[in-house]
């Protein structure tokens, strides 16, 4: 009966090495996006350039 009692009630606090690792994963996406853009612009202007 004790050891219920001495468990903290509800959740388990979160980890911050999780939450440091979900703000680097939306950070490596959002460059990726970014990335991906500036590859597409490159691209274009190294056509345009060949005309």
């Amino acid at each position: 009966m004790k050891t219920a009692l001495a468990a903290p009630a509800g959740r388990p606090k979160a980890d911050p090495k999780d939450k440091e690792i979900a703000r680097l994963q939306a950070r490596v996406a959002r460059l990726e996006t970014e990335l991906g853009k500036a590859r597409t612009v490159i691209e274009v202007r190294g056509k345009l350039q060949h005309r």
